[in-house]
């Protein structure tokens, strides 16, 4: 019981350590990637927008899952109760920082469709909200695992986490039921909804092209061809996140059907902790949303029906030219 280099999916030893080594290195670049792009979010004061400011909290989900990943290994897992708790404690915030980022991905994406829908998306209240949905709310259920001490080694993962198999291998089943109700079934309900969110915010902004190319103000043109390309840029990002997350859930499947799946292993190694930073790096650093707008030239942007004054250029005398009209002096 205490190899921890043994595993019940039949790993050799140095299969089962370079796994734990993968998972841990490539959370060292995510750490990285997270700090970095929380860095340029702050220096460049891209947060002053909605849009940003979920990027930024992703990007604090990064950090956390980029430490936690990058300590829990299974070797700090031996017969002392302080490396014990300290396998405990990293489960659980392994757990933490798993439904930061996925809520993180969640409120990117309602942010998203109501700027597509032209509202208001920017206020004290639903700063508040978001922070308190993705900091706050998981810590109301992620302290269930440690009835019984769920958390810790699990027998068939090389690292910290709810443990569905002892290290006798026998099934863990309270373990079993709190990783179904508090991870795997919520977690794959709200991917589904994420999902379907952007899909709509995709149909709606097929649908309000139309409108945005028959706009008599150029401005509005630009900046609305503008969110098109990087909607979709923030889609296959996001989507891309959702289906690494995923992988935790097919392994589960792979083990449930009696499976080695040894190169999979690898891929979830290294995708699950680099994609996190990745993705808020390119988030921060590609979406440029109003980024050369000042923030009130911003929302009045977004404010529905609004209208651009023009201003007049007298014609040069003796030019033959006439009068036009030109647009105001807004940096885009």
């Amino acid at each position: 019981p205490n190899d921890t280099n043994r595993s019940c999916m039949d790993f050799a030893s140095t299969e089962f350590k370079i796994v734990a080594a993968i998972r841990a290195a490539s959370a060292v670049v995510s750490l990285v990637l997270s700090l970095i792009a929380i860095v340029i979010n702050v220096v460049s004061q891209k947060y002053v927008f909605q849009l940003h400011r979920m990027v930024l909290y992703f990007s604090i989900s990064g950090v956390l899952t980029g430490i936690t990943k990058a300590l829990n290994r299974v070797d700090y897992f031996v017969e002392n109760s302080d490396t014990k708790n300290f396998c405990i404690a990293s489960g659980f915030m392994d757990e933490y920082g798993s439904w930061t980022g996925l809520l993180s991905g969640f409120a990117i994406g309602c942010t998203l469709f109501s700027d597509v829908l032209g509202r208001e998306n920017s206020s004290k209240c639903i700063d508040r909200f978001w922070i308190l949905l993705i900091f706050v709310f998981p810590l109301s259920f992620n302290w269930i695992p440690f009835i019984d001490l769920t958390y810790g080694q699990s027998a068939d993962w090389p690292w910290c986490t709810m443990r569905i198999l002892l290290e006798d291998c026998n099934t863990f089943t309270l373990a079993l039921v709190f990783n179904n109700v508090i991870w795997f079934v919520p977690s794959i309900l709200l991917g589904a909804a994420v999902t379907i969110l952007y899909i709509m915010t995709v149909v709606i902004v097929i649908r309000k092209r139309g409108e945005w190319d028959l706009s008599h103000d150029p401005l509005v043109r630009k900046k609305k061809k503008k969110m098109v390309k990087e909607l979709a840029f923030v889609l296959l990002l996001v989507l891309g996140y959702l289906l690494v997350s995923s992988l935790s859930t097919i392994l589960r499947i792979v083990q449930l059907l009696g499976g080695k799946a040894f190169p999979l292993w690898i891929i979830h190694a290294i995708c699950t902790p680099l994609i996190p930073g990745l993705v808020s790096l390119l988030m921060t650093v590609e979406n440029d949303i109003c980024k050369k707008a000042t923030p009130s030239t911003c929302c009045a942007f977004r404010k529905k029906n609004a209208v651009a004054e023009y201003v007049l250029k007298p014609a040069v005398e003796g030019s033959g030219t006439i009068p036009r009209a030109l647009p105001p002096s807004v940096p885009v």
